[in-house]
């Protein structure tokens, strides 16, 4: 759906630049603000499919926000005008620039806030498959019972990594006990009593 809408916005400023006049130029800067956003959509989806969205999502935010500034000033520079075209593509950067607000809210927000829980919940995949998980050390699940305070709904199935057996494996919709809130794995208990570690994207507060 993001493509299709910069597909459109694209074909609508081909054509206003073919209608264009000495008495009614198309604005130079609408092109930069189309091949930067092609460039950002398409880094986002490589980034997805390499599964690099989660040590990226600071960048992505950042880029997000020049993004808006880009589309908005797009925008501005189109409104207010008779052309089909333009109107199409204004059509189009005010669609774009939509995306781009959900998108930095999405990438700008921690695993755990939800916002970011949300839009999880309405996709078919996560965000991402694995957290890269190096650069930060692991929450150990209790040895005694410490209370579970939280639940949570399994948003996806995951299998837990056989390297590590503090991961855990659970189905999508299952209701798992969580112990600590904080960071990218937390601390969760199946109904069956079994104790490990779940990747917060993959979970939904209840």
């Amino acid at each position: 759906m993001r493509k299709l809408f910069w597909v459109v916005t694209a074909v609508s400023c081909i054509l206003c630049q073919i209608q264009a006049d000495s008495a009614n130029l198309f604005p130079s800067f609408a092109w930069w603000s189309i091949v930067y956003s092609f460039f950002l959509i398409a880094g986002i989806f490589y980034l997805t499919g390499t599964d690099g969205l989660v040590r990226y999502q600071v960048a992505i935010a950042g880029y997000l926000g020049a993004g808006i500034v880009l589309v908005t000033s797009s925008v501005n520079s189109l409104a207010y005008s008779p052309s089909g075209a333009r109107v199409a593509a204004t059509v189009g950067f005010i669609v774009l620039s939509m995306v781009m607000i959900i998108w930095l809210l999405y990438f700008g927000s921690e695993q755990s806030s939800k916002p970011r829980q949300l839009v999880d919940s309405l996709s078919d995949t996560p965000s991402s498959i694995r957290t890269e998980r190096g650069a930060e050390p692991l929450p150990s699940p209790p040895k005694t019972r410490q209370g579970w305070p939280y639940k949570a709904t399994a948003l996806y199935s995951y299998d837990g990594n056989p390297k590590d057996p503090k991961e855990i494996s659970f189905a999508r919709g299952e209701i798992l006990d969580v112990s600590n809130i904080c960071g990218a794995w937390w601390p969760v208990k199946k109904t069956s009593g079994e104790e490990g570690i779940a990747p917060s994207s993959y979970l939904m507060l209840r």
